[in-house]
């Protein structure tokens, strides 16, 4: 028998979605950026290719990602 549980919603990000929460991810893609754009590189990430972030937070890998293959 398989037993099912009733699951709730949860409009809340989280880790947060305050002024103070924004500001600590953008502090954090500060300090994180030039290694990611260096991992992108490693990967072989170019211009032309498709990127599909996921929990993309404030967005900055999704901008750093767009920025390494173009825009089309």
């Amino acid at each position: 028998m398989i037993a099912y549980q009733s699951c709730q919603a949860y409009e809340a990000y989280i880790l947060g979605s305050q002024d103070e929460e924004y500001r600590r991810l953008i502090l954090q893609a500060r300090y994180t950026n030039r290694l990611t754009e260096s991992l992108f590189a490693r990967a072989g990430l170019s211009s032309g290719m498709r990127v599909l972030d996921i929990g993309c937070g404030a967005g900055d890998v999704s901008m750093l990602a767009a920025d390494a293959v173009g825009s089309h």
